[in-house]
């Protein structure tokens, strides 16, 4: 059912890869199941009441398919957004200076009740869906589970919240349909 109090400003579900592609990357179960049937999602939203959205500005994306990175340009003021990158384009970028930095190296964190060299953990992070400018969800590739984290402060932080299983990160997604401020009331830990 259609919700007359909001504006869709796009929506896309890419084609999958190939089969074969796929599994050259190493993926786990859920996240080949995931992928062999999209190599990507764009939804975003606004309610047509949302004041600080500024639709001019934001009419220089047009078409279905928006720029994979598009979010970080600006401070949208979307209500909804759930923009899942291709899985060749996570895997296949190094993401230096927009997940880590070498400024890290003497920078500890604490991850799992362990104190960890952050450089070293940044590193092995791919950003998986790029909701908006200040916060997005990981992929941390380690171990069969392939975490998703969230990050807080424009991506200064990964642990604010637990890892979530990818099948948990999905369902949140759908109970709070992609509405951003509602990922913390899902997500967060107290």
């Amino acid at each position: 059912m259609k919700d007359p109090s909001l504006e869709v400003l796009n929506f896309y579900v890419a084609p999958p890869l190939s089969l074969d592609k796929l599994q050259k990357l190493g993926l786990n179960k859920e996240l080949l199941d995931f992928y062999s049937e999209t190599n990507g999602i764009q939804l975003s939203y606004v309610r047509k009441d949302n004041e600080d959205f500024d639709k001019a500005f934001f009419n220089k994306f047009k078409g279905d398919l928006f720029p994979w990175m598009w979010q970080n340009e600006n401070y949208w003021h979307l209500d909804g957004c759930i923009h899942i990158l291709p899985i060749d384009l996570i895997f296949e970028s190094d993401w230096k200076g927009y997940l880590w930095f070498e400024s890290q190296k003497k920078h500890y964190i604490k991850y799992k009740g362990e104190r960890i060299p952050q450089l070293e953990f940044e590193r092995k992070l791919k950003p998986f869906d790029v909701f908006s400018k200040s916060s997005i969800a990981v992929i941390n590739p380690v171990g069969d589970d392939f975490e998703i984290l969230l990050s807080t402060d424009h991506n200064a932080s990964y642990t604010d919240f637990n890892p979530i299983r990818f099948t948990k990160y999905i369902h949140g997604l759908i109970q709070t349909k992609g509405l951003i401020e509602k990922r913390k009331d899902v997500f967060y830990i107290n």
